[in-house]
């Protein structure tokens, strides 16, 4: 038998009757595109052979398809999607189970799964071979692939010309990246500390260390520290990575004659239980002043108890600072500045979840979204590299295929954007303004692209203070009023899992005191933004009309509300 994985290369797969009129329109050689479920375990199964059934009384087999595409990301409803090709189309004279006993014991082992049936993968058990040569009968059928329609190679030069660019200009290399350093704490933690360490490798002295100080007497609680504003006066300074204590060790310890400041790091992993408690217990017993430090991705708190005197802090807030000021530094030796700077880049890629082509990536964006015809043939070198990854691996089209779903969220985006333009200025003679920034620079729009792409393909569920059940927010614009001291009401424009809406929160000292349930309205409905919409809004009237409509429902709203 074929295989895969020691697996058959035959599936069954029931249609509803609700799609028979579809199906009775497909051909011999027709590639249609059908959502599908368990899209990790189609994932590697091009060229695998599925059976077509109806669920209802008249049951049988009508179709033969071939797969001819990987699962690709569909609209924000239904996930995935996959190519099939027509091999065989017998809906006048369909496969009856009770005329056949090898098909009939199939069908009855199915019909007993239930809806875990619906998509089933045949064992050697089932005898495939056998099924395959009854349906198709003595007809011949060429398991062949194609092409919805072939890639012309000058579809793919202005991405080329781009990444041409970027390999010239070494923007593919980092080793800080290719080598995971963000996310091993070992590795990132004593990179810092050398650069820290006046005595470093760097041979800088302690310019590095006194810009680091700079960054800690930035919390308010520790501006007044005169220990930690004269610490470099002092030249017996220690730095020094994993400082044994005997039953432990701190991950970066800076010490000098007159004060200690220790620091436990945290790059993908939590503290212990006690841990930092037992780190405590041994810095009291130093007889000097010193600081405990914990150091996180975002300074979060402690996933156990920790004593009072522990600080927070993150390596968004300090590190990525201090990083920034340490390559503003004049006549900073080339290598130096070169090797840090390519720390920078990885560090904020680490904390913003991007990868090393971000830029590239929306350079590409920037590309697919420029017209509808530019994203219509950017669509289809999308759909070939789906049908064929081997082929196009490491080649622009599997960067073009790897940019789409990001090149649907900056349509999304887009949208926002018109919305603020045409929106702004009225809040803002009521009294309301936007609490967020929004630009269109670099990484803020890579952060925003990121996180959009990836709401839109998965919408997780989530659950407010209510239990009621609500969807994550591909996008929240909050508007606040300051109504009067401590009291805010706040105008929300959020699109969720269910479409665009505005509801209005009125806040005094920080608490919620009324939220006006009555004028929580929809804007839109979400199917505007799944992907067989959204390249509607690439036409200017249409995202107008849009634009317009929700400003209208959102002025309108706003007249109603009774403080």
């Amino acid at each position: 038998m074929v295989s895969k994985e020691n697996k058959s290369i035959y599936w069954t797969r029931k249609f509803q009757e609700a799609g028979w009129t579809d199906f009775r329109e497909l051909e011999v050689g027709s590639v249609f595109e059908t959502s599908v479920s368990n899209h990790v375990q189609m994932a590697d199964r091009i060229g695998d052979i599925i059976f077509w059934y109806r669920s209802d009384s008249d049951k049988g087999i009508y179709f033969i398809t071939q797969v001819v595409s990987a699962p690709y990301p569909g609209d924000n409803n239904t996930g995935h999607w996959m190519d099939l090709k027509i091999l065989k189309t017998i809906i006048d004279n369909p496969v009856k189970p009770e005329e056949h006993k090898i098909l009939k014991i199939l069908m009855d082992k199915i019909n007993k799964m239930g809806q875990g049936g619906s998509t089933y993968n045949l064992t050697s058990e089932d005898e495939p071979e056998k099924i395959y040569d009854l349906i198709k009968g003595n007809e011949e059928i060429e398991l062949k692939q194609d092409g919805i329609e072939k890639i012309d190679t000058k579809d793919l030069e202005s991405i080329k010309k781009i990444k041409d660019t970027y390999i010239k200009e070494d923007n593919f290399f980092n080793p800080f990246v290719d080598t995971n350093l963000a996310k091993s704490e070992v590795r990132h933690l004593n990179f810092i500390t050398n650069l820290i360490n006046p005595n470093g490798s760097h041979m800088q002295g302690d310019k590095f260390l006194k810009l680091f100080i700079d960054e800690l007497l930035a919390f308010d609680n520790l501006k007044g520290n005169e220990k930690l504003q004269n610490f470099c006066n002092n030249e017996n300074i220690k730095v020094q990575t994993e400082y044994n204590i005997g039953n432990g060790r701190i991950d970066m310890w800076i010490e000098n004659a007159e004060f200690i400041i220790a620091i436990e790091g945290k790059t993908e992993t939590e503290d212990h239980d006690g841990q930092l408690e037992k780190y405590n217990d041994f810095l009291q017993k130093q007889n000097k002043p010193y600081l405990l430090f914990y150091l996180t991705k975002y300074a979060d708190s402690p996933k156990f108890e920790s004593p009072d005197s522990v600080i927070l802090i993150g390596f968004n807030d300090t590190i990525l600072p201090f990083v920034q000021n340490v390559l503003s530094i004049e006549n900073l030796p080339n290598k130096i500045n070169y090797i840090v700077d390519e720390y920078c880049n990885a560090l904020i890629i680490y904390l913003n979840d991007l990868d090393l082509n971000w830029e590239y990536k929306l350079n590409i964006v920037n590309e697919i979204i420029n017209n509808k015809d530019s994203y219509i043939k950017y669509s289809n070198i999308t759909r070939n590299y789906y049908r064929d990854m081997d082929k196009y691996k490491n080649s622009v089209v599997e960067d073009i295929a790897n940019s789409f779903e990001y090149a649907k969220a900056k349509i999304e985006r887009n949208f926002f954007g018109k919305l603020l333009n045409e929106i702004t200025s009225d809040l803002k003679k009521e009294g309301f303004v936007l609490n967020v920034d929004f630009n269109d620079n670099g990484i803020d729009l890579a952060i925003d692209l990121n996180n959009i792409s990836k709401a839109r393909i998965k919408r997780l569920s989530m659950y407010n203070e209510n239990k009621d059940m609500i969807k994550d927010s591909i996008f929240m614009l909050p508007f606040i009023n300051e109504v009067k001291k401590d009291e805010y009401l706040c105008t929300y424009i959020q699109n969720d899992y269910y479409g665009l809406r505005i509801y209005f929160l009125y806040f005094k000292n920080d608490e919620v005191i009324n939220h006006f349930e009555d004028n929580d309205i929809f804007l839109l409905d979400s199917n505007v933004f799944y992907s067989n919409n959204i390249d509607k809004f690439l036409d200017k009237n249409y995202m107008s009309k849009y634009v317009k409509e929700c400003k209208i429902k959102i002025l309108n709203e706003l007249k109603q509300i009774e403080i």
